[in-house]
């Protein structure tokens, strides 16, 4: 399709909802556009990104040296990429800038049900009014950013009013927050499986009436959790020690995210050996659900007994919790 001047491209743009749409039917649709320039556009009919790709089947699609940049838009960003089913083929973009673009979700790109790869390309200072400033992905069979699809790329400075600045994307690893501060961790892997393992700093705590430095996370045995008060000798008073636990879900960027109200987690009690690095024995403890009102998975159970999360080498065995398992049980709500 050819447009004489701007006011055709507008003119298709309200009646398709983006300035340039292309639809594939077929796996043997080919797709490529280059040197390709969208700059200062106020497209409030744009509903679907400024190119929008409907591809129900596709064999490839490549697009190069794209520049995108100071765009007003009422929905997706610069380009809006979507397939009703999972399908194999890739889209491919490189040597391309997505800069201070605002719209509703996934300022510079948005992709759902299809793979996609990055190279040698940045999105810098897109702001969004929901989630993904940078790069949105939606449900897919390839919903995160890795090592193979990010290739020499920036990704940075994004922001999305309500979480995940950079990239929304399906969670990476989990966060332990106690008393809603979040707590450090420190990847380890433990019988080819990564685990995130509490790092503490030494802080006090009243154990029998005197006061204790270590850098141990004390939990009440067989009590629970979120009623469970120590006394205070110099105050005469009982005060709460962990009101608040809950788990965070992040993404590749450690940015929060919210709205996985189908999604839970398994918490697993397990017994390991420091000195052989063995796996001694695993106990599912608890299920996790989500809580949209503090954006993480919540207890179910708060009996928690025989728990202990050490750094230390000279402990032989200690136990530790494993929060593991992200299980969608539904599609995310967007």
């Amino acid at each position: 399709m050819a447009f004489t001047n701007f006011d055709e491209i507008y003119q298709n743009a309200n009646q398709n909802g983006s300035l340039i749409k292309l639809r594939s039917l077929t796996n043997q649709t080919r797709i490529f556009f280059s040197k390709i320039q969208l700059l200062n556009n106020n497209c409030q009919y744009c509903l679907n990104g400024l190119i929008w790709l409907e591809l129900i089947d596709f064999e490839n699609a490549k697009i190069s040296e794209l520049l995108c940049m100071m765009n007003q838009l009422t929905n997706y960003g610069c380009i809006f990429a979507k397939s009703d089913n999972n399908i194999g083929s890739f889209i491919s973009i490189y040597h391309s800038n997505f800069i201070s673009n605002n719209g509703q979700k996934g300022g510079g790109v948005y992709v759902e049900n299809i793979k996609f790869q990055l190279r040698n390309s940045m999105f810098f200072n897109n702001t969004v009014s929901q989630k993904g400033g940078g790069f949105y992905f939606s449900q897919g069979s390839e919903s995160c950013l890795n090592q193979n699809n990010f290739v020499s790329s920036l990704l940075f400075y994004n922001f999305a009013k309500q979480s995940s600045n950079n990239i929304n994307e399906l969670p990476k690893h989990l966060s332990l927050s106690i008393n809603q501060i979040e707590m450090f961790s420190q990847e380890k892997l433990i019988e080819d499986r990564l685990y995130q393992v509490l790092q503490l700093k030494p802080y006090k705590i009243i154990l029998q009436d005197h006061a204790k430095s270590t850098n141990f996370l004390f939990i009440p045995s067989g009590q629970q959790i979120s009623t469970y008060q120590f006394y205070n000798p110099k105050h005469q008073i009982y005060q709460p020690y962990i009101f608040n636990l809950n788990i965070l879900l992040k993404n590749s960027m450690n940015e929060l995210l919210i709205n996985y109200q189908n999604y839970s987690c398994y918490v697993e009690q397990i017994s390991f050996d420091n000195a052989s690095q063995q796996l001694i024995e695993s106990i599912r403890i608890s299920k996790l659900n989500f809580n949209q009102d503090v954006k993480g998975l919540t207890w179910v159970h708060s009996n928690l007994t025989q728990i202990l999360i050490s750094r230390k080498t000279e402990f032989r065995k200690f136990w530790f919790i494993a929060i593991h398992q992200i299980m969608r049980i539904n599609q995310p709500i967007e």
